[in-house]
């Protein structure tokens, strides 16, 4: 019986906090979209999906005015500032549960394009690379991975 007690508690503490979470990220909306599918301002990295370390880290550096990615220093500095660290741990919670937008898949699609191994190798160390960092992968960070790794060679 205590253990469907403490289930119930801390299912209705996550829900809570879940909640919580979405309420404190519909001021994030405007810029970061409904389901934070949108690139703020059309620059910043849509941030559906990240984990939520990275999102706390990331929150915690603007309200103390210590991070100014895409300029948006100011603008997300008066956001933060506003936050508690409840607030910035459930919004963080939220926003990584949230679904990052998946490119639509041409079934038609084809190729006829030949080739090189070294190519081949490419474009697989970039989407092994992706898969393995898909809140965290950028283009720039992976290139130069791939350049670094051609370098050992």
């Amino acid at each position: 019986m205590k253990l469907k007690i403490l289930l119930v508690i801390f299912t209705s503490t996550a829900t809570l906090s879940m909640a919580d979470g979405a309420s404190v990220f519909k001021r994030c909306m405007v810029c970061h979209g409904e389901h934070g599918e949108k690139k703020s301002l059309g620059v910043s990295e849509i941030i559906a999906g990240w984990k939520e370390e990275k999102i706390i880290e990331k929150l915690k550096a603007y309200k103390a005015n210590k991070l100014n990615q895409y300029g948006f220093s100011s603008m997300m500095s008066g956001q933060a500032v506003k936050l508690s660290d409840a607030d910035i741990k459930d919004v963080a919670s939220y926003i990584s549960t949230l679904t990052p937008p998946q490119p639509p898949v041409d079934e038609n699609a084809y190729s006829d394009e030949v080739l090189t191994p070294e190519q081949i190798e490419y474009k697989n160390f970039m989407r092994d690379y992706f898969i393995a960092n898909p809140q965290y992968g950028t283009i720039i960070e992976a290139t130069k991975l791939w350049e670094e790794k051609k370098l050992k060679k």
